[in-house]
């Protein structure tokens, strides 16, 4: 299982990588620049802080001991700081290599389920940290483990904290490398090249005549932190069946976007 993660990810941070080399050797960085583009010399973005800050906190529940699957009392601490402990397991949720992926799924206007969850991909003895909430009970759980599979760490169940992880604005999170002022984006649909102006303000995207709110009428939000690469992932999915997704690369510039508009065209684009 852990194989195949490691293999999907070493795909996508492959395109990611050729689309950022194509872009670089093709554009004289004459765009306006996203905002953590507006130093003078470009440091990496620290994506990673912003989404520890969603899930800080301390997690408990009906609880089981790892690998042993016996009962237990315990709780999952994750500070501000970016350490994360339990029984049997802890590390850093800021290393290089550590994936993150937090998607929030909606029902009729609300968060109906929540999936959050961290692995320090580095080792195969990495800290993992999964968070969930669904409409059961049942459903709120909360886990860390030193590596997947048959590993030592605690699992809970019917978490009292994890709800309140639906409230959390994952474009809230990240709103501060998102934002941008209007700027041309090379796009393609169907083989066909065109331009849009693309510019993100006001918790809204725009694309040529496009209006993507990140705040309502959503089906589903979605971020991830990539390893390795460092780049930052933020999807969403509307009511309205449109889709968009922006792709920033680990010094917070524009690597690739995507969108679908009303007529149904999906589309590719670069900076």
């Amino acid at each position: 299982m852990r194989g195949n993660f490691k293999k999907a990810f070493t795909l996508l941070i492959t395109v990611i990588a050729a689309a950022s080399c194509d872009r670089t050797t093709s554009t004289a960085g004459s765009q306006a620049p996203f905002a953590a583009e507006a130093t003078a010399t470009l440091a990496s973005a620290n994506y990673r802080p912003a989404l520890v800050a969603v899930i800080a906190g301390s997690y408990s529940g009906t609880c089981l001991k790892y690998p042993e699957g016996t009962p237990t009392t315990g709780s999952i601490v994750i500070d501000k700081t970016g350490t994360a402990s339990a029984p049997g397991a802890s590390g850093s949720l800021l290393g290089a290599m550590v994936n993150f992926t937090f998607d929030r799924k909606f029902s009729a206007g609300s968060v109906d389920k929540i999936s959050f969850t961290t692995a320090d991909l580095s080792t195969d003895t990495g800290l993992y940290i999964g968070l969930g909430d669904g409409s059961l009970e049942r459903d709120n759980s909360a886990s860390a483990r030193q590596g997947l599979g048959v590993s030592p760490g605690l699992a809970c169940s019917q978490s009292a904290q994890t709800p309140a992880l639906k409230t959390k604005s994952l474009y809230a999170a990240v709103s501060s490398f998102l934002v941008t002022p209007k700027r041309t984006v090379n796009c393609a649909a169907a083989g066909v090249a065109t331009s849009f102006n693309f510019e993100v303000a006001a918790d809204t995207a725009k694309i040529g005549t496009e209006a993507f709110s990140l705040t309502t009428h959503l089906q589903q939000e979605t971020v991830g932190v990539l390893p390795a690469v460092g780049s930052l992932v933020y999807s969403i999915k509307t009511d309205d069946g449109r889709d968009l997704s922006i792709t920033l690369d680990d010094k917070g510039k524009l690597s690739l976007l995507s969108f679908k508009d009303k007529a149904g065209n999906q589309f590719g684009c670069v900076n």
